[in-house]
């Protein structure tokens, strides 16, 4: 009886270490999402030497398919399909880790956007904006904001469009970004163009 035990025992031991990410594994993953911003490239070629066969959990899956979406959208490539990010949203949306949360939710905000769903691409970036109260990241903040101001701005919703993009210029010249700074002003300047000529319209 106790032989049967310590073979059931050794049986489950060896079972749960063959299905936990290697840690070389999850160095990678981690790697790829802390160059993501600042070098793209190179986190996408790090993404991309994983095997997704070898990521096990629920939990390290999400970290894997985060850091592979931001790889791709930071090298602006655009995600054709939610295949990547519908997985992060469904597993972050109850999630307390809101640095991860609001990552997340930003990218699947940005992926139902280029599928033109606007309205379920909004949804996904007031949840980052609501994870980022308790996260640090007014980058992201500010991405969020443009980003809101640009499905305002295809709404034909240009005060809720200028709003946005004047608060994402406010982060933008805060943190001395001069690109997204610039662009957010260009932003603030089409719809500007646009609500006059809505108004000499109507």
């Amino acid at each position: 009886m106790k032989i049967r035990i310590y073979i059931i025992t050794i049986v489950s031991l060896l079972l749960a270490i063959g299905c936990r990410t290697p840690e070389r594994t999850l160095e990678l993953i981690d790697r790829s999402a802390s160059l993501a911003y600042e070098q793209p490239d190179s986190a996408l070629l790090l993404i991309e030497s994983v095997n997704a066969k070898r990521v096990h959990g629920k939990q390290d899956k999400a970290r894997y398919r985060l850091a592979y979406s931001e790889a791709l959208y930071y090298s602006q490539m655009d995600i054709e399909c939610d295949s990547l990010t519908r997985p992060l949203f469904d597993y972050y949306y109850y999630s307390d880790n809101h640095e991860e949360r609001a990552r997340a939710m930003y990218q699947h905000g940005c992926v139902m956007y280029n599928l033109s769903k606007n309205a379920e691409s909004m949804y996904a970036l007031i949840e980052a904006e609501r994870s980022l109260q308790y996260y640090d990241n007014p980058r992201l903040l500010g991405l969020v904001y443009r980003t809101m101001g640009d499905i305002y701005g295809s709404e034909c919703l240009f005060n809720n469009a200028l709003a946005s993009h004047k608060k994402a210029y406010e982060v933008f010249q805060t943190l001395s970004l001069e690109y997204h700074t610039l662009y957010s002003l260009y932003s603030i300047s089409e719809i500007c163009v646009q609500l006059i000529n809505y108004y000499l319209r109507y």
